[in-house]
């Protein structure tokens, strides 16, 4: 895959470091040896090299694809690996709005037998286009396809009430009846937290609104917060800078050899900045930690925060905890004395 480099791709980091405030990491060099001219085009698949965090992110490690650079986490998906994720996702997708789907198809019957339909078939080809991207086909992918997908049921509704118009029209209220009876609890019984655990679990979306709203209120505009989890949108919600780089935590859990340094460079980014607020996730997939997974952020997230700041009760933020940083601290253990005195009492307790 080619792309190109406009002549403004400086912008395009000036805007990703303003979440943070953090420049490029140092540790972070191009795969070619010879940094890519802008503007230029370059092939995606060889992205610089520095590893999960630095130089790009994948919230799930090794190698899906097993295509190119097998030894990174980035996934290159194979064609005939696309079609099967895409044969595997598309019947889930479809579900129980099957009978529209259907419509939709009559109505590309009927379109490919008139001249004028242009239009249609290049805005589903592009649409469709768009779902393919990284050929993972995941279900929110097909939300790009609904607005072509219910022009051609539109279509198809059409062409069959020239002939049989009652019995277009009653397939027509089945299609949405059913669709809305097999769906009735998502749309009717829940509410928005309910629908939210119902279509994502444990990751608490609806939580991230109430905190940030708090923090937003609580903090000047000026202040920096931390996140200790993969949750960025509470720092797009807050509108609040970010005191470290890292708005996620996923590579830290995951079994690569960059983890413990990148563990303490967010310690460390995260104790020079001193942050008004600290946000703790206590929910398992805003880290998805592994077996092999270390804890030496959880230690130290412990000690810092019992020493430096002070937990707030907020109603409504379940798994998402609030710490204010406190005007007298204790004395804080750096990054590099906090990880050996984890190692002293490792060895302390192997020893036992």
């Amino acid at each position: 895959m080619r792309v190109q480099i406009p002549r403004l791709a400086a912008s395009i980091e000036k805007t990703a470091n303003a979440i943070s405030g953090q420049g490029s990491s140092p540790s972070q060099s191009p795969y070619t040896g010879t940094p890519f001219a802008a503007p230029g085009s370059f092939e995606a698949e060889n992205f610089d090299l520095g590893g999960e965090g630095v130089a790009y992110h994948d919230a799930v490690a090794g190698n899906a694809g097993g295509q190119y650079r097998t030894a990174e986490d980035v996934d290159i998906i194979s064609p005939a690996t696309g079609l099967l994720l895409l044969l595997g996702t598309l019947p889930k997708v479809i579900g129980p709005s099957f009978l529209l789907w259907t419509l939709a198809g009559m109505g590309a019957y009927c379109l490919a037998r008139k001249q004028h339909s242009f239009f249609t078939f290049s805005f589903l080809g592009f649409s469709f286009a768009a779902v393919c991207t990284g050929l993972y086909f995941r279900n929110h992918y097909f939300v790009m396809l609904l607005p072509a997908v219910s022009l051609l049921a539109g279509v198809g509704l059409a062409g069959m009430a020239k002939t049989f118009l009652r019995p277009a029209l009653a397939v027509f209220v089945a299609g949405v009846g059913i669709s809305l009876f097999l769906q009735r609890g998502y749309l009717f019984a829940m509410d928005p937290t309910q629908a939210s655990a119902a279509i994502y679990g444990e990751n608490p979306f609806p939580e991230a609104q109430t905190v940030a709203r708090y923090l937003r209120v609580q903090s000047p505009p000026q202040a920096r917060i931390a996140v200790l989890g993969s949750e960025p949108e509470i720092y797009f919600y807050a509108d609040r800078h970010s005191a470290t780089g890292y708005i996620y935590t996923y590579g830290l859990m995951e079994p690569q050899k960059y983890a413990a340094r990148m563990e303490d460079e967010m310690i460390g980014e995260i104790e020079q900045s001193r942050p008004e607020y600290v946000v703790y996730v206590s929910s398992p997939p805003s880290w998805l930690r592994q077996k092999t997974s270390g804890d030496h952020i959880f230690i130290w997230a412990a000690q810092f925060l019992a020493t430096r700041y002070e937990r707030l009760e907020l109603p409504g933020s379940g798994s998402l905890q609030i710490f204010r940083r406190r005007t007298s601290p204790s004395p804080q253990l750096t990054a590099a004395g906090f990880r050996a005195n984890e190692s002293a009492a490792a060895t302390l307790r192997a020893n036992k």
